[in-house]
C-alpha cells in the first residue's frame, strides 16, 4: 500500500513538473508571437511608407 501510495505521489510530482513546463513553453509561444506581430506591423508600415514614395 505504502508502495502503491509513493508511486502516485511520484506521478503527480511528474505531472506537475510537466505542466510547469508547458505553462513555460506556452509563455514562450506567447512571446514569439507578440513578436512576430511587431515585426508584421513594422513590415506593413515599411511598406506603406514604399507605396507613398
Amino acid at each position: 500500500m505504502e508502495a502503491k501510495i509513493a508511486a502516485l505521489l511520484l506521478e503527480m510530482q511528474e505531472n506537475t513538473a510537466d505542466f510547469v513546463k508547458l505553462g513555460e513553453l506556452q509563455a514562450e509561444i506567447d512571446l514569439f508571437n507578440d513578436e512576430k506581430d511587431e515585426i508584421e506591423m513594422t513590415l506593413l508600415e515599411a511598406m506603406e511608407e514604399l507605396e507613398n514614395l
